[in-house]
C-alpha cells in the first residue's frame, strides 16, 4: 500500500464526486487505478492470468478493460460507476479517513477486476467455465466442501475439519499424483468426494484447494487438457441431482440450467 499516493486518490475522488475533476487529475487517477489492478492481478491472480494470456491478452490489456468499466460515463458525461461507489460509502467522501477510502476504492477496483476475469475466463476456456459452474452447483448442496473467498481467489474448504491455515497451499501437482485418474467415476459429485478424502486425510497442507486448481484437475480427468474442446463429451460434466431436500425454486433452477445446456449443445 505504501506505493500508492492515498492523499491524491482522496483528492481525485472528491473531484469526481462534485464533477470538478480536470484532465490532469483524471489521467493520474486512471494511472493509479491501473497500477492497483495490475498489482492485484500479478500478486493474487497469476493462475487465472496464465490461462487468459494464452489467448494473447496481456495484463495491461486486462487492466485497461477494467479501467474502462470503472470509468464508464453516462449520458450526462458523468462517471456513474465511480459516483455510485462514492455514494455507497458509510462516511461522506470529504469526511472519510484517507486510508479507509483507499481500502474501499481498492476493494471496488478488485470487484470490477473479478467480474472482468470471470467474463474472459468463460470466453477463453468454455469447458473449464462449465466445470466451474457445475462444481459450484454441487458444492452448494454438499456438506463435504464450502466455497470460501481468500486473497488467492475462491477455494474449496473441507467441511467438518481443521482448515490448517498455518500450512502451505495444497499443490495441484501433489493432488494429481494422489487422484485416481482411471476414469471410473463419471460425475462431478463423485470426483469431489474423492478430492475431499485426499484433502482431509493429510496434515502437511491446508485442507482446501483453489477452485481454479479443481477445474484444472477435473479437466485433466476428463482428458480435455490436450484435446480440442469440441471433442469433449460434455455430458460427463453434469452431475446427477436428486430432488430430495430441494425447494421448488431450486428444482426450477436446475431445470433451467439443463434446458440452457441442451440449447447450447444442439442449437
Amino acid at each position: 500500500m505504501a506505493g500508492f499516493d492515498k492523499n491524491k486518490i482522496h483528492e481525485y475522488l472528491i473531484a469526481v464526486s462534485d464533477d470538478s475533476i480536470n484532465h490532469s487529475q483524471l489521467t493520474d487517477l486512471v494511472r493509479i487505478s491501473r497500477l492497483i489492478i495490475q498489482s492485484y492481478l500479478i500478486n493474487y491472480r497469476s493462475k487465472v492470468i496464465n490461462l487468459i494470456t494464452r489467448q494473447g491478452i496481456t495484463i495491461t490489456d486486462l487492466s485497461y478493460d477494467c479501467i474502462a468499466d470503472a470509468f464508464a460515463r453516462n449520458g450526462e458525461n458523468k462517471f456513474q460507476i465511480i459516483k455510485k461507489f462514492i455514494s455507497s460509502l458509510n462516511t461522506g467522501i470529504k469526511e472519510i479517513e484517507v486510508i479507509n477510502l483507499f481500502l474501499a476504492y481498492k476493494s471496488f477496483l478488485i470487484k470490477i477486476t473479478e467480474a472482468q476475469l470471470a467474463r474472459l475466463y468463460s470466453q477463453s476456456d468454455p469447458i473449464g467455465s462449465k466445470i466451474l459452474r457445475n462444481v459450484k452447483d454441487v458444492v452448494r448442496c454438499s456438506d463435504k466442501f464450502a466455497i470460501v473467498k481468500n486473497l488467492s481467489g475462491l477455494a474449496l474448504v473441507a467441511g467438518n475439519s481443521d482448515e490448517l491455515f498455518c500450512k502451505p497451499e495444497f499443490p495441484l501437482e501433489k493432488i494429481m499424483t494422489e487422484f485416481d485418474m482411471s476414469g471410473n467415476e463419471s460425475d462431478t459429485n463423485s470426483l469431489l468426494n474423492q478430492l475431499h478424502q485426499i484433502v482431509i486425510s493429510q496434515c502437511e497442507y491446508r485442507r482446501s484447494v483453489l477452485l481454479i486448481d479443481v477445474v484444472s484437475l477435473f479437466k485433466k480427468y476428463f482428458s480435455v487438457e490436450i484435446n480440442d474442446a469440441n471433442e469433449v463429451n460434455e455430458l460427463l460434466l453434469l452431475s446427477p441431482v436428486h430432488n430430495d431436500g430441494f425447494e421448488e425454486y431450486e428444482t426450477l433452477q436446475v431445470k433451467q440450467k439443463v434446458e440452457n445446456y441442451i440449447k447450447e449443445k444442439f442449437c
